[in-house]
């Protein structure tokens, strides 16, 4: 019934190959050299197994990929500390919704992140709590906000039905200008016209709002391909001449309504891995601060060790030198006592031969006198 189709990426086609490795070697498939998306593509055409999503995986394949580029429509918005913010929430599913603020925060937005601290998988109560946390600080704050998915352009839409059992082949198409904005999707009968009416993406109490492709029931065998907004017994369906353009829509449409009523299960994995991103982001940064701490500390004790061997050197040149004077002063000691025995030798035979002379005298003065 929904004949257009998403083609998968590359990863995830190789991730298709090898769930279907088996398949693909009983019939001879060989995969050598398969490195572009079109060989894999045609390997698997040739296996009989389907390279693309289709129908509603189509639809939820789509919005997967918008899902990457989900933060460009996240802005934040600084407020006062203790100042009246000015803001009416309402939970929707637990997400803190708009319902109506300053002019800088957009009707149908979604609290994401209070001073960067993500509270879109808390409770509405848990996110209530950390705005009022912040708003007591005593200092400016910040609160981080998702608008709700917007889109705009011409589709042709059957008339509006309240009955799923309806054909709307016999009912005529009508082109008309679709406002997607706010969690409400508008249609004129051409832009800047007349509104012609609204669809509320909210769901009821017993009645959840869906995006789905048209069924082949409600289709003429012209219609090759609608997609359908069903809450209850109103459903609006849109066709497009564009299959892509189609597609986007409804991929839109689809990522409107979980926003408008608390998310999905792909918006939780994609905040999920965001949060853990951004854990590990801070992670990082705590393990790069401390390693700059640590080095700033170990090129600290280098000059201190540095300090302390050239002290230590200081040392061992200062004591080998009081060694080495000390070791001159009992050298220079030694001669001198060496050169005093020798002066005292010489000193000793002359005053012997002084004493001879004397002697030699006193012989011959008495030789003299006899």
């Amino acid at each position: 019934p929904f004949s257009f189709s998403t083609s998968l990426s590359t990863g995830e086609l190789k991730k298709l190959i090898k769930e279907n490795k088996e398949v693909l070697k009983e019939k001879g498939i060989s995969l050598a050299g398969a490195v572009e998306k079109s060989d894999l593509i045609a390997a698997l055409d040739k296996a009989g197994i389907q390279p693309k999503v289709q129908g509603f995986e189509a639809i939820k394949y789509k919005s997967k990929l918008i899902l990457q580029y989900v933060h460009n429509l996240e802005y934040t918005a600084t407020f006062a500390p203790l100042a009246d913010m000015g803001l009416e929430l309402r939970s929707n599913n637990e997400w803190a919704s708009v319902v109506q603020g300053p002019e800088s925060v957009s009707r149908g937005s979604v609290v994401v992140a209070v001073n960067g601290k993500s509270v879109l998988l808390q409770t509405y109560t848990e996110a209530i709590q950390a705005m009022i946390d912040a708003k007591s600080s005593g200092e400016a704050f910040n609160i981080t906000f998702r608008r709700a998915p917007w889109k705009t352009g011409t589709l042709w839409k059957a008339a509006r039905q309240k009955s799923n059992k309806q054909k709307v082949s016999g009912l005529g198409w009508k082109k008309r200008y679709f406002v997607l904005a706010y969690g409400m999707l508008a249609y004129y009968d051409k832009k800047g016209g007349k509104l012609k009416g609204h669809y509320n993406l909210d769901s009821v109490t017993g009645h959840q709002t869906i995006v789905a492709p048209a069924p082949a029931s409600v289709l003429a065998a012209a219609d090759s391909a609608a997609i359908m907004i069903v809450k209850g017994s109103d459903r609006l369906i849109m066709k497009s001449s564009n299959a892509e353009e189609l597609m986007d829509w409804a991929a839109m449409l689809y990522m409107a309504v979980a926003h408008t009523n608390g998310g999905n299960t792909e918006m939780y994995e994609a905040e999920m891995s965001r949060m853990r991103l951004q854990a590990d982001r801070e992670e990082y940064q705590e393990w790069m601060k401390n390693a700059a701490a640590k080095a700033e500390a170990d090129r600290m004790q280098m000059y201190v060790d540095l300090a302390a061997a050239e002290a230590h050197a200081q040392a061992l040149r200062d004591a080998e030198a009081a060694k080495t004077a000390e070791e001159a002063a009992a050298a220079e000691s030694a001669r001198a006592t060496i050169e005093l025995a020798e002066a005292e030798k010489v000193v000793s035979k002359r005053r012997a031969s002084v004493s001879a002379a004397s002697a030699r005298e006193s012989m011959l003065m008495a030789a003299t006198a006899g």
